[in-house]
């Protein structure tokens, strides 16, 4: 890593960290990836998504900590923000398909799983509910 001499690394143990964070970071990206193959469990894709976006932050913590930078690195917080925001859809479509699995009068479902589709639409505000109904209108 180079850096200029106002912006000198603290010790060399602030380096074996920003390693070791640095390398728990892929599979956590694989962990995503998997969970969003078939069948699709939103709970565990949102809780996926929030270990990998953990690391990251605390990846991004030590880092500007060890290399006194945070001024320079404000637009990595404007980034995790907005990933915050991404987790919440990602919550809110784990709810909304809590609701839809869960029959009536039943407390829990041990149904095989539906596959749950998280796009652009909602994003924008349609509910889970809604995007189900379009997709079992369109298989059938």
């Amino acid at each position: 890593m180079t850096m200029r001499s106002d912006n000198q690394m603290r010790s060399p143990e602030t380096m074996t960290d920003i390693i070791a964070i640095a390398k728990r970071i892929s599979p956590r990206v694989d962990e995503v990836v998997h969970s969003m193959y078939p069948p699709l469990d939103a709970r565990l894709l949102e809780a996926r998504c929030t270990a990998l976006v953990l690391s990251v932050s605390h990846l991004v913590l030590i880092t500007k900590n060890a290399c006194s930078m945070s001024g320079a690195l404000d637009w990595i917080d404007q980034s995790l923000a907005d990933v915050e925001d991404h987790l919440a859809v990602l919550h809110e479509a784990s709810v909304q398909s809590d609701i839809s699995r869960t029959p009536s009068g039943s407390g829990t479902s041990s149904d095989s799983q539906q596959p749950m589709i998280v796009n652009e639409n909602q994003v924008a505000g349609t509910s889970q509910m809604q995007l189900q109904q379009q997709n079992d209108s369109s298989t059938v």
